[in-house]
């Protein structure tokens, strides 16, 4: 039996509709997040902390003072984080999905990023060289 040509319109608007929802659904901008605008010839990176309830934003320049995976030692040096131009770091923090556990921890000179759990733990440690707060735009 061929489907009339009704039916074919029907179907086809359907699955149209259904991608066009789809393609729509909620993609919310986190609260508070980190993305990484660049990095230079020194390995002074460039980063941008967005706290959108407090609306502020402050662009951080730092310099990376180790990377540390797991129960492995510290690896010192500039050269040794591994971040991302456009990278966008959300903190997520849940005991029930430890291995999606992202935190970013910025305390005066010192900014610690933790991503994951156990031995796939990824931690590196940035020296603030600057820090400049500014009202979001």
């Amino acid at each position: 039996m061929i489907p009339s040509r009704n039916h074919v319109v029907g179907c086809l608007l359907s699955i149209c509709l259904l991608v066009f929802l789809v393609s729509c659904r909620n993609t919310k901008t986190p609260e508070e997040y980190w993305k990484v605008l660049g990095v230079d010839e020194k390995h002074h990176f460039t980063l941008v902390h967005i706290d959108q309830p407090r609306n502020e934003q402050t662009t951080y320049v730092l310099e990376c003072s180790y990377y540390k995976w797991g129960e492995r030692e510290s690896v010192k040096g500039e050269d040794q984080c591994a971040i991302n131009i456009g990278q966008v770091i959300v903190p997520h923090i849940d005991a029930n999905h430890p291995n999606e556990w992202v935190d970013v921890d910025a305390q005066n000179d010192w900014v610690t990023i933790t991503m994951g759990s156990g031995g796939d733990r990824v931690m590196q440690g940035f020296k603030v060289l600057s820090a400049r707060l500014q009202p979001m735009k």
